[in-house]
């Protein structure tokens, strides 16, 4: 834990990520939920995650997500050329592509690179979502076990590169991701009780400064 915290969580700046300590009291942590087949909660499964430190075993917020992710693109953790090998496609022997590289699910789509990360144990799911060549990521995390989040992310990736270059990325746009993301996903979405937090969140120095007008 050391190392990570070291390596990982202070370049990154992830003020809210800690290990988790299932007998502690922490300020702030979501209660975790399970969604039962009616669409009614539970509380979910008790686990202890120690056992998975550092690989896991951690909490976190998506707000920290969201900087592991500018760390990673702005080349703090790593540098260049290791993050492309990170996020390239490993192959089979026959040498078909497996979509997935180094710890990350890795794929082409109309040219544009998407990279993302899942997670999910009891009471708890997660996604980070990158598109490299365009410096936007997106970061959510659920306190239920059961929530189908990725097409969330997906949709809000997929409205940001329709929209790339044709006009500013702003809350309504997120809004329209927002709305037909919960549509396909409605079901869920109704349950009382969950929290999903969110962001998405556009790398620094990475897009295009505006245009000054012409005097």
């Amino acid at each position: 834990m050391k190392a990570l915290s070291e390596l990982v969580i202070a370049p990154a700046n992830m003020q809210s990520t800690r290990m988790d300590d299932v007998f502690e009291i922490i300020d702030g942590r979501s209660r975790p939920y399970t969604i039962n087949k009616d669409h009614s909660l539970r509380n979910a499964t008790f686990v202890d995650t120690s056992y998975k430190i550092p690989g896991g075993g951690l909490i976190s917020t998506a707000e920290d997500l969201a900087r592991f992710s500018i760390a990673l693109e702005s080349n703090t953790l790593l540098n260049a050329e290791i993050t492309k090998l990170m996020w390239a496609s490993q192959t089979t022997t026959d040498g078909k592509p497996t979509g997935y590289g180094y710890g990350w699910d890795v794929k082409q789509q109309n040219g544009i690179l998407w990279v993302e990360h899942t997670g999910r144990q009891p009471g708890s799911s997660s996604i980070l979502l990158l598109l490299p060549s365009r410096g936007f990521a997106v970061s959510i995390m659920s306190n239920t076990d059961n929530m189908n989040i990725t097409p969330i992310a997906k949709t809000t990736g997929q409205c940001v590169l329709e929209h790339w270059g044709c006009e500013a990325i702003n809350n309504e746009l997120f809004s329209k991701a927002w709305s037909d993301s919960f549509r396909m996903m409605s079901s869920v979405a109704a349950c009382p009780g969950a929290v999903l937090q969110a962001i998405c969140q556009p790398i620094p120095n990475r897009r295009a400064a505006p245009k000054e007008a012409s005097p």
